[in-house]
Order: C-alpha cells, then structure tokens, then sequence
C-alpha cells in the first residue's frame, strides 16, 4: 500500500515547522534509535551518551525497541549489563522524553 499524498506533504515539510521536534515518517525500522534524530533536536546517543554507552544495540531500529499494547508505545530499550544507580535518572529521563512526544 503506497504512502497518501497528504503523508508525503507532511514528511516533506517537517523540518520547516520549527519547533524542533522530528517525527518518524515512514518505516520505523529503518530509523535508528539512538544514532538518528528522530526526536527532539539532537540524536539520542548525543543526548544519553551514558545510556548510549551501556546500551544493547547501539545500531537498533525505533521499531526494534517498543512494542504496542492496546495502541501504547511501551518502550523496551535493553542494556548489556544492570543499570548502576547513579545512571537511573538518565533512563527515567529517557523514558519521560519518549513518552511526552509518543
């Protein structure tokens, strides 16, 4: 099924709003998580560099770190090891964020 020409207007002319906030246009796999900026005004690697340093897959997809429960983004974002105390107001922050422009 091809993308709506309303769609293709609004994916073009994102970046002229100004507000400084990106949206996902398209195919959530192909965005990468941390190293694209698809949220906010600065990739999330730059914004979490501590949480970016322990994560999983530095190379995952949006997609690949959420799943959907009666239509709520729940985000799954995985670590290689547990998270020590000092960096868990960096993943509430985290999450806060991503759930404020869900």
């Amino acid at each position: 099924m091809g993308t709506s020409a309303f769609w293709k207007g609004v994916c073009q002319c994102s970046m002229s709003f100004g507000c400084g906030i990106r949206f996902i246009c398209g195919d959530d796999k192909k965005v990468r998580f941390w190293l694209d900026t698809w949220i906010g005004n600065i990739s999330l690697d730059s914004a979490y560099p501590n949480l970016f340093a322990v994560a999983m897959d530095k190379h995952a997809s949006v997609f690949s770190q959420y799943y959907m429960v009666d239509g709520v983004r729940n985000w799954k974002i995985q670590f290689i090891r547990t998270i020590e105390a000092a960096i868990i107001p960096s993943v509430v922050d985290l999450i806060c964020f991503l759930n404020y422009y869900q």
